[in-house]
């Protein structure tokens, strides 16, 4: 075990160590500055040492640069677990639509300013579609809404839900695609949006869900279960409200069905 006392000897030693070597004009015996880095280095302070002396002493002593990357990918996961949604409690057969917003419930992508999210577009309104899909689902009073949204990881996710422009929609959410496992994988954000909605699908072993999304990427095998927006367009598009509303009755059943069991199951990868 090395003593404080040995620890500063060390670092006083080197000091002297690296001076003497800088200023010999001599060639220098390679095996003597082994030897000597050897016993230097058998007391010398460890990151753990440093960090210790950086917390007691922050004005003489900085944090190890490995540890401020740790810290700061520790304070990265800590606000990401902040704005994560909360893991979803939902039964394997329930019916659930991975809802995304930019390009879907209105016709642009939004950005944040100054607090404030606004519409990409001058000539889009957010959530301007809203009322599209709240009258589409209003026959599936059971269905749930999960959000597929960057919104969540980048805004948070009780932000996000507050967001949306209706009580009825409001109450359909149940969760989000990132949740609380999320945040603690860095690379969850690189991940396609049709991958992280399968990552959801398979951690509550859903069986009916649809997903309405302008990003086709991930969803491969599939397809039959995503309602794609075309970007610039989102739900305002007629032809994809009938595909949406078709889609409903496949996977769900008819309107106004309470049924639990999968009225028509499309034909999809296991």
């Amino acid at each position: 075990m090395t003593t404080p006392d040995q620890r500063t000897k060390a670092v006083r030693e080197t000091r002297q160590f690296l001076e003497t070597v800088r200023g010999t004009e001599d060639e220098i015996l390679w095996d003597l500055v082994r030897t000597m880095a050897a016993q230097l280095l058998r007391h010398y302070p460890m990151d753990a040492d440093l960090s210790g002396s950086a917390r007691a002493l922050p004005g003489v002593w900085g944090p190890p640069w490995d540890t401020q990357i740790m810290t700061a990918a520790a304070d990265r996961r800590r606000a990401a677990t902040t704005r994560a949604a909360p893991t979803a409690m939902l039964d394997e057969l329930a019916g659930v639509v991975f809802l995304n917003i930019d390009n879907t419930l209105h016709a642009s992508d939004a950005f944040l300013f100054e607090g404030k999210v606004l519409p990409e577009s001058h000539t889009s309104t957010l959530f301007e579609f809203a009322p599209i899909l709240e009258q589409l689902l209003g026959p599936y009073p059971a269905l749930a809404i999960v959000l597929s949204s960057s919104w969540v990881e980048v805004l948070g996710y009780d932000f996000t839900v507050a967001q949306l422009p209706s009580d009825s929609l409001r109450a359909r959410v149940r969760g989000a695609t990132f949740e609380k496992e999320d945040a603690v994988d860095e690379g969850w954000a690189a991940l396609p949006r049709g991958t992280q909605v399968l990552r959801f699908v398979k951690r509550h072993r859903l069986q009916r869900w649809l997903a309405i999304d302008d990003v086709r990427s991930g969803f491969d095998g599939y397809e039959v279960r995503l309602v794609h927006c075309q970007v610039g367009v989102g739900l305002g598009d007629k032809d994809v409200q009938q595909v949406l509303a078709r889609r409903l009755e496949i996977i769900f059943g008819p309107p106004d069905s309470c049924s639990l069991s999968s009225p028509s199951t499309p034909d999809e990868p296991t």
